[in-house]
C-alpha cells in the first residue's frame, strides 16, 4: 500500500468522524459573545406551560437580574427574583441563575442555551449531573 493510500485510509474516516461529532440532533448556540447573548436575552419571556393547565409564567431579564412573575387572578404578579450571569465558550452559552428562593433550587443552576433568537428561548440543565435534564421553553413577550 502506498503512502498516499495509507493516508486516505485514515484521513477520510477521521474527517467523517469529526464532522459527525460536531453535528448533533439538538441545536446549540455557537460562537456567541456574552454581550450579544445579554442583548438577545434582555426582555420578557413567557414560559410554555407544560402541562397546559399550569398558570402563565413570565421571566424578565433586565441588567443582571431575572424576575419571575405568575398570572394570579388575571394579573401578572412578581413572585421571585434572582441574579444571573452569562458564560460563553466556543461551543456553548450558559446562563447561571443562583438566587431564586421559592423554587427549592429547581431553577437555580447552570442553564445551557439550546436556542436563543428574537422569538424563542430554550434552556436546559442537569443540575451538575445530579438529576435528569430539565428543559424550559419560552416565547418572547411582545
Amino acid at each position: 500500500m502506498s503512502q498516499m493510500q495509507h493516508l486516505r485510509t485514515f484521513i477520510i474516516p477521521a474527517l467523517l468522524l469529526a464532522i459527525l461529532s460536531l453535528s448533533s440532533c439538538e441545536k446549540v448556540e455557537y460562537f456567541q459573545s456574552e454581550k450579544n447573548v445579554h442583548s438577545q436575552l434582555t426582555g420578557s419571556w413567557q414560559l410554555v406551560p407544560i402541562p397546559s393547565t399550569k398558570p402563565l409564567e413570565e421571566w424578565t431579564f433586565n441588567e443582571d437580574f431575572v424576575y419571575r412573575s405568575v398570572l394570579i387572578n388575571g394579573i401578572m404578579t412578581p413572585v421571585d427574583t434572582s441574579t444571573y450571569s452569562i458564560n460563553t465558550s466556543l461551543m456553548k452559552v450558559v446562563v447561571v441563575i443562583d438566587q431564586f428562593k421559592l423554587t427549592l433550587d429547581e431553577l437555580n443552576g447552570d442553564w445551557q442555551v439550546v436556542q436563543l433568537n428574537d422569538n424563542y428561548l430554550i434552556i436546559a440543565t442537569d443540575h451538575y449531573d445530579s438529576t435528569g435534564i430539565l428543559e424550559r421553553e419560552f416565547t418572547r413577550v411582545r
